[in-house]
């Protein structure tokens, strides 16, 4: 029928089926970018140019996907685009694309799915973060990856928003299987949650099922819909254990590894549980895999470079570990006089929420009893308290019902907050990059925040060597005669009450082992009268 249509002069014949010709060659070339391009005919060099006017109206109407060829959604958008593998390190979008105060657009990111940015537009973000935008390219090219950055940068962002687009690039089709393809291990219970819930706003336009698996409850839930089959996995390791060892978890099929948190995953403490998990993993060939933290040491490098492909470094802002609105100071002060400081801290300068940390779970719990029994509204965040209890604390945190948390450094990772006013230091943590955690909690988005340390004959010594740590001094201050004066308590909570109120768990009440009243146990028979 298209020959019908034409005029009789073969000259105008053979100069149509010449731009046909030329036409099918450049769409198969652009559909297979590996391909070498064929050698132009002789035939075709001697003929001269078309004439645009000569075009027929057919060709350029023509459809960009060979109709032969049944093209996923998403999938359409990525053929006509150039690949992110050629682009070069630093920038993720096409050419021509817009900078604002130098972080490039999200929106003119020509490689992403349009679901993905759907998404990112609906949750009001328009520009990359520096982390994001020095660690993506590299992700989305295969590579591993060690990314430090400090807290609250976007880390969690950037594995996220790779691990939807890989996914959704190979035409996702695993439904109906059970076998996860990628996994993030978490150290905390809340990270895992907060990491889960980032996923589920990033991928609310994809089909991605994704779980969140942790310790504490809901054991039937999580292990009823791991059967069912899932495509993410963000969990702790003590869980994820367990249901491997049941063999309700499959590791098999894993893709893409992602360690948050890395230098806690990869403590001596979380050590052995880490490599039984990646040893039930595909070999390191096989996987992509990812660091992430806010401090990488080579002491850790050295150990997670034995389960990584070539990792590339990123790094950063690496002369400051901390957001530049971070205001620093240490009181001295004795350690009998540290309650006291605190009291007129909440009274008289702290702000609506405040963090608090102390080092070991007793003399947290003993804090957050004292400051409940002085009017405080607080909350405790350590290993004791139940997980249900937990999420409470959190939530009633971020809504602003409680204005003061207590926590241990293992909890404080899961706690992401907005609008932390001040993170206070009751214990100075024993190593120099517990600090650069802690604080991390403050700071955030541009607004300011305050890290105060109370430095006594406990930890007063290691205030140089987070000063080295910082590149900064940190302003060393004196308190005042009045703000050691400790006021009356509002309240008196009795101890094994107290107890049960803070962790949510039964105490055995502070009396220690009762003894028996049967005779026979401690105790001389009676005569009869």
């Amino acid at each position: 029928m298209v020959l019908s249509f034409l005029p009789m002069d073969w000259t105008l014949k053979k100069r149509f089926f010449s731009a046909v010709r030329r036409y099918l060659e450049s769409r198969r070339q652009s559909s297979s970018p590996k391909a070498s391009p064929k050698p132009a005919s002789t035939r075709q060099s001697k003929d001269p140019p078309q004439p645009s006017k000569k075009t027929p109206p057919s060709l350029t109407s023509e459809r960009q996907t060979p109709r032969h060829r049944t093209v996923a959604a998403g999938e359409e958008v990525s053929v006509q685009k150039k690949s992110v593998a050629n682009a070069p390190p630093h920038q993720l979008v096409a050419d021509g694309s817009k900078t604002i105060d130098g972080q490039t657009d999200i929106f003119s990111n020509t490689q992403l799915d349009q679901r993905i940015l759907r998404s990112i537009r609906e949750l009001g973000f328009t520009q990359w973060t520096p982390v994001q935008q020095a660690s993506l390219p590299l992700i989305l090219q295969g590579q591993d990856i060690a990314a430090q950055a400090q807290t609250g940068t976007g880390k969690t962002a950037a594995f996220l928003i790779a691990i939807l687009t890989r996914l959704l690039n190979k035409h996702h089709t695993t439904i109906a299987k059970a076998k996860p393809s990628a996994l993030i291990l978490a150290p905390t219970r809340e990270l895992a949650i907060q990491i889960d819930n980032d996923m589920k706003q990033l991928a609310k336009h994809c089909r991605i099922r994704h779980l969140v698996v942790y310790g504490g409850q809901d054991y039937e839930a999580q292990s009823r819909q791991l059967k069912e089959g899932v495509d993410v996995i963000a969990a702790t390791p003590g869980r994820l254990i367990d249901f491997s060892r049941k063999k309700i978890a499959d590791l098999s099929a894993v893709e893409t590894l992602v360690l948050d948190e890395a230098d806690r995953m990869l403590d001596m403490g979380f050590l052995p549980d880490i490599r039984r998990i990646i040893n039930q993993l595909p070999a390191r060939e096989k996987r992509q895999n990812m660091l992430f933290s806010a401090t990488l040491n080579p002491q850790i490098m050295r150990l997670a470079e034995q389960w990584m492909n070539n990792p590339k470094k990123v790094e950063i802002a690496p002369e400051t570990l901390v957001a530049k609105e971070v205001e620093h100071f240490a009181y001295v002060v004795s350690r009998c006089d540290k309650l006291a400081l605190l009291m007129w801290l909440l009274k008289h300068q702290a702000g609506e929420r405040v963090l608090i940390f102390r080092n070991r779970r007793n003399t947290a719990e003993t804090l957050a009893r004292h400051l409940i029994g002085y009017g405080v509204s607080c909350a405790l965040l350590s290993g004791e308290v139940s997980q249900s209890k937990r999420l409470r604390a959190l939530e009633a945190f971020r809504k602003g019902n409680i204005r003061v948390i207590v926590a241990t450094d293992v909890a404080g990772r899961g706690i992401h907050v907005d609008n932390i006013t001040h993170v206070i230091n009751y214990d100075i943590p024993d190593e120099a990059d517990s600090y650069i955690h802690r604080i991390g909690r403050t700071g955030r988005a541009g607004v300011a925040g305050q890290a105060i340390s109370f430095a006594c004959e406990d930890g007063g010594f290691m205030i140089p060597l987070i000063e080295e740590l910082l590149g900064e001094p940190v302003r060393m201050l004196r308190p005042e005669e009045e703000m050691l004066k400790l006021p009356h308590p509002v309240r008196h909570l009795h101890s094994h009450h107290a107890v049960e109120s803070l962790t949510g768990k039964p105490s055995s009440g502070g009396r220690g082992r009762q003894r028996s009243r049967r005779p026979g146990a401690g105790q001389r028979r009676r005569p009869p009268r």
